[in-house]
């Protein structure tokens, strides 16, 4: 019994990790698995986007196009450094909002400033989701032109907020400080109790795994499994490291 507690043990750590590993390969099989039809070379691959594009990128390729290009490089700029300001991944505080880039440029009106700032914040969103060395910078620039419909002239706009020295870094080391997070496991203690009889039973010698876990945000859970349920969750732990496993040798995955 105490080997298959030191077995149950080890799987439970492991468990607390499945809800992000398998966030991750569903990430990558949606990744893997999402076709852009971009001819690149004569070769089909994905956009940094995924496989259906956001309609609010839709909408901003389409208004970028229609605007003179001297004006569509000024709002691009100045929406690309609100959006960066927003992201954290610019020092210092906001000093613009999408109200003041339409008064600066009033021949827009309110909706197209709206829905260029909904484009461009999406597009910076897809792309800094992207994890750190996963989209080259050439094909990054040639997802903006070929695949979302960006002019040729923006493209280097948006390249250049992207792929800054750091840029990654700083967003990710802010959105790490605003998201909302389950409390983790930060000690596991256990022990085999044995009852010796019951009310009914003069000799039960019953085995059962009193556990206590206690969570980064100081609650203690303590409960008790009976050693068929001990086992019930031994099994389904096992299983779904071996789908797991099975699920990472799948060439889309590699």
């Amino acid at each position: 019994l105490s080997l298959c507690v030191c077995v149950f043990v080890l799987l439970l750590f492991a468990a607390c990790c499945l809800r992000n590993v398998c966030c991750v390969l569903f990430y990558s099989a949606s990744r893997a698995m999402s076709v852009v039809s971009l001819m690149a070379g004569g070769q089909d691959r994905t956009t940094f986007v995924g496989v259906v594009v956001p309609e609010e990128i839709k909408v901003l390729g389409k208004r970028l196009s229609k605007l003179d290009a001297g004006l569509a490089g000024q709002v691009t700029k100045a929406l690309i450094s609100l959006c960066l300001e927003e992201f954290g991944g610019e020092a210092g505080a906001a000093t613009a909002t999408v109200s003041s880039v339409q008064a600066a440029h009033p021949e827009l009106s309110v909706q197209a400033v709206t829905d260029l700032y909904a484009g461009v914040r999406g597009l910076l969103r897809a792309a800094f989701r992207q994890p750190v060395g996963f989209c080259k910078k050439d094909v990054f620039a040639e997802d903006l032109s070929s695949g979302l419909g960006i002019p040729q002239p923006l493209v280097a706009a948006f390249t250049k907020a992207v792929f800054a020295k750091g840029r990654h870094a700083s967003i990710r080391e802010r959105a790490g400080e605003l998201d909302v997070r389950l409390p983790k496991l930060d000690q596991f203690k256990w022990r085999v109790d044995v009852a010796i009889s019951t009310s009914s039973l003069k000799r039960a010698l019953k085995p059962s795994v009193l556990m206590q876990m206690t969570l980064s945000d100081g609650r203690v859970h303590t409960f008790e499994v009976p050693s068929d349920q001990f086992h019930a969750l031994r099994y389904n732990v096992a299983y779904v490291l071996k789908e797991m496993e099975e699920l990472e040798q799948k060439t889309a995955l590699q």
